[in-house]
């Protein structure tokens, strides 16, 4: 990998010579020297930069994002969820891990997503959820159920810093679902045999 090789990857992620090393653990004047080709670039740091690149959008996103804001996430741990829609409510418990989010639902709905640092305001994070809903069960956002698994993508803002609080939730259905949320516990550090 070159110097301009390098400032190219660079200015895709638009990220800054001091952002960059800090993502790598490195001083300003070594991305400097890398960039002027006055230094070769380590092998290590050439592996990196392609594994980075090859991260799935989102991911490598989320990645960035920590690292321009400043590591804003949803509180690790175990959050319970009540919500309520035009069809009746339901509740879900969701993991926070680290900027992921998953868990399941009393209707049977499976969770999977991310949760991102907010553009708009510090201590909020976006949280987008992929739900995978069982066949034949109808969705609290207007009834809609399918004869076959289907996926409704929601998101929601939510206080990272809150214990408990309220969200609109927004489904790709136009049918917005209330809900609160309580934290329950950490999540374990380690396991006791």
């Amino acid at each position: 990998m070159t110097g301009n090789e390098l400032k190219e990857v660079i200015n895709s992620l638009r990220l800054s010579q001091a952002e960059f090393a800090k993502l790598l653990g490195v001083s300003v004047g070594a991305v400097s020297q890398w960039l002027s080709d006055t230094r070769s670039i380590p092998g290590p740091v050439e592996a990196f930069v392609g594994l980075f690149m090859r991260l799935p959008p989102p991911i490598r996103e989320f990645e960035l994002m920590n690292l321009q804001k400043g590591n804003i996430i949803m509180k690790n741990g175990m959050y319970l969820i009540h919500f309520a829609g035009t069809n009746g409510d339901g509740y879900a418990t969701l993991t926070f891990q680290d900027g992921l989010v998953y868990g399941f639902d009393t209707g049977g709905g499976h969770y999977d997503g991310v949760a991102r640092v907010s553009a708009l305001s510090n201590g909020v994070v976006d949280v987008s959820l992929r739900v995978r809903m069982p066949p034949n069960v109808a969705s609290v956002a207007g009834g809609i159920s399918q004869p076959f698994e289907w996926v409704l993508n929601v998101t929601t803002k939510i206080d990272a810093n809150a214990e408990r609080g309220n969200a609109d939730v927004h489904t790709e259905l136009g049918i917005p679902i209330q809900a609160t949320f309580q934290r329950m516990r950490d999540l374990p550090t380690a396991i006791a045999a």
